[in-house]
């Protein structure tokens, strides 16, 4: 019993990917398809979102970049290559989607379709790469600087949004790529900041 307390956010997480692989994936994609096709404002909306995501995700991270040079090289040494340190696994982490090897809604409706390892984009859609490390950085940066907790967490679930809006994954890519972030960030945060 110990033992399933202590993996309960694990067990929790399973259960509720498994109703989105089973149930929801798949309606949620088609109800928006649906909306695009008949309400044109709504694919204006969907456009000038994903723009405005998108280029608050790229600046996001060209300064986190900066800032963890900056740490590193004139501020916090520990700080700024614990950063770094954490940045470069996750971004190897977050490449474990092409092991999977789930294709994208771009692709297919099914929300089961799995091809298995591969290096093509269309078949990499668990976990959302983008949503794990956002989500990843934001536990880490959030644990640091804790005024910041709302933005960080904010940007994520807003690219979050972005990606299942414009077809690049389904609602548990998204789901399963946050919690795997959240709790990679977790576990580095404590091996590699607190040590």
């Amino acid at each position: 019993m110990k033992k399933l307390i202590k993996y309960k956010d694990w067990i929790l997480a399973i259960f509720i990917l498994s109703i989105f692989f089973f149930y929801s994936d798949k309606k949620i994609v088609l109800i928006l398809k649906e909306t695009m096709f008949y309400y044109k404002e709504f694919e204006v909306f969907k456009e000038i979102f994903s723009k405005i995501v998108e280029t608050f995700h790229k600046i996001f991270l060209f300064l986190l970049i900066v800032f963890s040079l900056y740490l590193y090289f004139f501020k916090n040494k520990k700080l700024g290559k614990s950063l770094i340190l954490s940045m470069i696994i996750a971004g190897i982490f977050s490449q474990i989607k092409f092991l999977i090897g789930r294709a994208r809604p771009k692709i297919t409706y099914d929300a089961l379709s799995f091809v298995g390892p591969n290096l093509t984009y269309n078949y990499a859609s668990f976990p959302s790469g983008h949503v794990f490390f956002l989500f990843f950085i934001s536990k880490i940066l959030s644990s640091e600087y804790p005024k910041g907790k709302g933005f960080f967490y904010g940007l994520a679930i807003l690219v979050a949004l972005q990606r299942v809006l414009v077809f690049a994954h389904f609602p548990s890519d998204v789901i399963g790529g946050a919690f795997l972030g959240y709790k990679l960030g977790e576990f580095l945060h404590k091996k590699l900041f607190k040590a």
